[in-house]
């Protein structure tokens, strides 16, 4: 899994403190098969936080893509 952000060059000067971290949700929680990867930044004052993920599919993995959202989420050191 991969995430990119990228930034104008006329803003460029006012991001600062661009930090990176994944999540594996895969087979033991160890695998990064499955899982979520995230950046954070600041733009001057405002800050951002861009999450992707890569769940199971299919109807019936409701409560397993439910679970590893929030595995993801609490697990993430990020904050916007």
């Amino acid at each position: 899994m991969h995430i990119v952000v990228f930034a104008h060059r006329c803003i460029a000067d006012l991001v600062w403190d661009v930090r990176s971290q994944s999540v594996a949700t895969g087979l033991g929680n160890v695998l990064g098969n499955k899982g979520g990867c995230a950046i954070s930044l600041a733009v001057g004052h405002r800050s951002f936080l861009f999450v992707n993920c890569h769940l199971a599919a299919k109807v019936e993995k409701v409560k397993e893509r439910s679970s590893n959202m929030q595995r993801i989420f609490s697990s993430l050191k990020l904050r916007p």
